[in-house]
């Protein structure tokens, strides 16, 4: 048997890393066309890329830059709504009126179609006046490609940005709740913002200039409409009225069943964290079926929530499909039926063509408005979660009496809740060299202590104070998805003598 297999040398000279992104340097000409991606393309035709192929972000991309701008103006104004505004207002408006400017653009073909095919149908038609609206509209066309692709990039990048900014926000705050704010919300939960709730506030920012623009393009089909079929036009808006009032019924439905569907899947998520977190206990008293039983049907009401959401966006779907069509199937029996008018090729063929517009703008306003209902559901969950107390950034200090203190309780008092401390009056003092062993039975407080030490249960009353820092290792350690030694070295650089000493002790 002939071996076909075929071998190719690779190259293993490094690759010089590139300082700059092509965007930053080259003519107005390279980003029209994005000739600047061209090398990158072809490269990754030729070869596999690796991460030094790859441009350096742009500095007003880079996730400490947004967040620098983001996070002081939402600090101040406590509003995602308002500091989205206020850091990419000018940007968003920018876009929305480039999206203006191509959908006009859009305008200009059924015009154009009128004119030449009324033309046609004269008995002297001449060429040189058709040629005209013909080279304009293929000029207009071009301007139109050319702006509907760098607005739809710079969309993509302020996408990019704004995911940046919430994730950044929303990690910060995670790191910064108060124990009882943590007891509030489970893990499943703030996972649930992260990857849920955020994509739908995400793709608000994505068509927020979706929702005035859309509105003005069917407006002003449907003028074009009434100029070419008069009266008949009022039936096809009733049919639109109609579809729009139906499309809000189903947008409402879906926004009470998608908070219905989200809490139950907190729900879920919470007890899995239980069963996770509880695995032995839970296998000591044989609770297995149980808590089986309990994911079961928790699962059964979510799935039966994600039933019912799928057949509102089925009917959404449905309607989005009918209304086009039934749209013009009025239209042109009223104009000739009731009003008994004569349907000429200039008008059947500008008015098929102007009702193909319409068609999907009448299909992505009904889609746009029910995302804008679902995350407003996830926003009122992210105001929540966002307005949970905070831990007391003095609840540990660093000035102890004397040098020699390296751990100072003065006068404790600690707990999740003010009237039930589970520490009353404590005092504690360990000095430097000591070695302390804190022992008890389960569930008397020892954990609780340390966490007391961290910062991680509310003071209070007292004083805290830790000179140094501290190491602590959990009950439960948390392990990255990473080999041994990158769990140990945790992002630092490897030292040889320093990683012996650790895998001694």
């Amino acid at each position: 048997m002939v071996n076909s297999s075929k071998y190719q040398s690779v190259s293993i000279e490094k690759h010089k890393k590139l300082e700059k992104h092509p965007f930053e340097t080259v003519n107005f000409l390279s980003r029209w066309t994005y000739a600047w991606a061209n090398p990158l393309m072809t490269l990754g035709n030729q070869r596999q890329l690796e991460p030094s192929d790859l441009w350096p972000l742009q500095h007003e991309n880079l996730c400490e830059n947004v967040s620098n701008k983001f996070l002081p103006m939402y600090q101040a104004k406590k509003s995602i709504i308002k500091a989205f505004l206020a850091v990419f207002g000018w940007q968003a408006l920018y876009i929305g009126l480039m999206q203006f400017i191509a959908m006009v653009c859009t305008l200009y073909g059924p015009v154009v179609l009128q004119q030449v095919v009324s033309a046609v149908e004269t008995s002297s038609t001449d060429f040189n006046t058709l040629l005209i609206p013909i080279v304009t509209l293929f000029i207009v066309k071009v301007a139109q490609a050319i702006i509907q692709t760098q607005t739809s990039l710079q969309n993509e990048m302020l996408y990019v940005k704004f995911t940046s900014a919430l994730q950044d926000v929303l990690y910060r705050k995670t790191m910064v709740l108060n124990a009882k704010s943590r007891r509030v919300k489970s893990t499943g939960e703030v996972s649930n913002l992260f990857t849920s709730d955020m994509m739908w506030i995400l793709s608000v920012s994505f068509t927020a200039n979706q929702i005035w623009i859309i509105p003005l393009q069917i407006t002003t089909l449907m003028y074009m409409l009434w100029q070419i079929l008069g009266s008949a036009m009022f039936c096809g808006l009733g049919v639109m009225l109609v579809t729009l009032l139906m499309n809000r019924f189903l947008a409402t439905l879906q926004r009470d069943n998608w908070k219905t569907m989200m809490d139950r899947k907190d729900a879920r998520m919470k007890t899995v964290n239980e069963v996770f977190g509880s695995m032995q206990v839970i296998k000591l008293n044989a609770w297995e079926e149980r808590y089986y039983d309990k994911i079961h049907n928790l699962r059964a009401l979510e799935l039966k929530s994600l039933w019912r959401q799928f057949c509102l966006s089925a009917c959404v779907q449905a309607m989005n499909y009918v209304a086009p069509v039934l749209l013009t199937t009025v239209s042109f029996a009223a104009y000739v039926l009731w009003f008994d008018q004569t349907l000429t090729a200039s008008k059947v063929f500008t008015a098929l063509s102007l009702f193909n517009m319409i068609k999907a703008p009448m299909m992505r306003l009904p889609q746009i408005i029910a995302n804008w209902m679902q995350a407003f559901v996830s926003y009122a969950r992210f105001k929540e979660y966002m307005a949970l107390e905070e831990r007391d950034d003095d609840a540990v200090s660093s000035d102890a009496t004397l040098s020699s203190i390296d751990i100072q309780i003065t006068d404790g008092s600690f707990g999740y809740d003010k009237e039930n401390a589970l520490f009353s009056n404590v005092n504690l003092e360990i000095r430097t060299g000591e070695f302390i062993v804190i022992h008890g039975s389960v569930g008397e407080g020892k954990s609780s202590l340390c966490n007391a030490i961290l910062g991680e249960m509310d003071k209070f009353n007292g004083k805290v104070v830790v000179n140094g820092r501290i190491a602590y290792f959990a009950q439960q350690p948390w392990i990255q998805n990473m080999t041994i030694r990158e769990n140990i070295l945790f992002g630092h650089p490897y030292d040889r003598k320093k990683y012996n000493a650790v895998l001694e002790a």
